[in-house]
């Protein structure tokens, strides 16, 4: 279906109105330049006619990882892939040369729970009109969607950071999706910050 990079994490298949499979899914794209940022999006592939297509629904920078920088670059705190130099003299441990400054950077074996990444468990399905399509995006710590009907609408902000509220945080984690009879959406998700269920 879809074998360019690092692709199919958190994967969610539903049927469409005629039958054919659709699949969300995340793609991690590394970082292409220094200075730079990888990105992480969430892409949707449909079979029409046995013919496989992809489109990005959503995509976002995100910080760096190692591993997802280019060749020889390292990956500052900072969130950006950079290209040591040498005109630094001797930078501490947990520090990386970048044009002159030594910079605290992450080291090689660097681990952490989740990557500040979107399209974390992408929730795909059938609907009265179409298809609904929800995700967490741990990057901003919001519930994002979107949805077909005849083509794919633009992300939507549903819960999290994004909707200002002083009793919201960090929204998203283990989301699950449904879809009734009449088309209501009907969403379950851990609020990390508050540490509740919504």
């Amino acid at each position: 279906v879809d074998d360019l990079g690092d692709t199919g994490r958190y994967s969610s298949l539903a049927l469409d109105s005629s039958g054919e499979p659709v699949i969300a899914y995340q793609v991690v794209e590394s970082a292409t330049t220094t200075p730079g940022r990888p990105s992480r999006r969430v892409r949707v592939a449909s079979r029409s006619g046995g013919v496989w297509s992809s489109a990005d629904i959503h995509a976002v920078e995100m910080a760096c990882r190692p591993g997802l920088c280019p060749d020889g670059a390292s990956c500052l705190e900072s969130g950006d892939c950079v290209m040591p130099t040498a005109d630094c003299g001797e930078c501490a441990d947990g520090e990386g040369c970048a044009a002159g400054t030594c910079t605290a950077a992450l080291p090689d074996g660097y681990v952490e729970d989740l990557l500040p990444a979107t399209g974390r468990y992408n929730e795909l399905v059938s609907t009265p009109s179409g298809l609904a399509l929800a995700w967490y995006d741990r990057t901003a710590g919001n519930v994002l969607a979107a949805s077909y009907d005849g083509s794919w609408s633009e992300s939507f902000l549903i819960d999290g950071y994004g909707a200002m509220n002083e009793d919201i945080g960090d929204c998203g984690q283990g989301l699950s999706l449904a879809v009734d009879s009449v088309g209501a959406w009907h969403l379950s998700y851990v609020d990390g910050t508050e540490e509740t269920l919504r």
